[in-house]
């Protein structure tokens, strides 16, 4: 399993909202308890791992998987977490396309309007430099199946299945690259346990320890973006 070790549990985890103003955020508990949101314009650091967690859905009784993305900023670390969603297949295809250059990374989250719908866009930059996708528009599209009305002909939604496990076995093999192929042992998951059950776009954070976060980018609406959803 691709796992954070037991010295490590106490990162910073950074979330991606999807709907609404997209937007990075992390969530501290107040000095009553109460789960406190911060939004971030953006992440940096170098990725140090990937690892995989699963839980159902109480809403949907579906299994959820989630990844985990370690971003090690000098002593600062960052779990960016998400399922998977438009906007972390975008930096996933950002990061994998950069493969053995791979090194300092920044990544921003935030909304770009088309029509009358607001998406999540990607600003990514790697050792200060745009990078290209692994998959083009038109590769991924041929590994997403369209769902359509049987009577219509309408599209209802989209089965992006073969499009995650793609990236995932890509993932892994990235994650065997960046650690030299050592298992991690499995210390996470009572510590998870501690924040209940996360929901399956936004899962609950962590308790993580002092927040610092990494470089901010001031402006989000500056960057280059990627091209919308398909």
């Amino acid at each position: 399993m691709w796992i954070i070790r037991k010295n490590e549990v106490n990162g910073t985890f950074v979330k991606i909202r999807s709907k609404t103003n997209p937007h990075l955020f992390i969530s501290t508990k107040n000095e009553k308890g109460e789960w406190i949101d911060e939004d971030v314009s953006a992440i940096e650091g170098n990725i140090t791992g990937i690892y995989f967690k699963s839980y159902t859905s109480s809403e949907t009784k579906k299994e959820i998987e989630v990844v985990n993305i370690k971003i090690q900023d000098w002593d600062d670390l960052f779990i960016l977490q998400s399922a998977w969603t438009f906007a972390l297949r975008n930096i996933v295809n950002c990061i994998l396309g950069c493969w053995e250059e791979l090194g300092r990374i920044r990544i921003g989250v935030y909304g770009k309007q088309n029509g009358d719908k607001i998406f999540p866009a990607i600003a990514f930059k790697n050792n200060w430099e745009r990078t290209n996708w692994l998959l083009d528009i038109e590769q991924q599209k041929e590994m997403t199946t369209a769902i359509t009305n049987t009577k219509t002909g309408e599209v209802l939604s989209y089965d992006y299945s073969d499009l995650n496990e793609f990236f995932k076995r890509k993932l892994i093999e990235l994650n065997a690259r960046l650690t030299g192929g050592q298992a991690e042992e499995d210390d996470l998951d009572t510590f998870l346990a501690e924040a209940g059950e996360p929901k399956a776009e936004e899962p609950k954070a962590e308790e993580p320890k002092k927040v610092s976060v990494a470089e901010t980018i001031k402006s989000r609406t500056s960057e280059i973006v990627d091209e919308l959803p398909f």
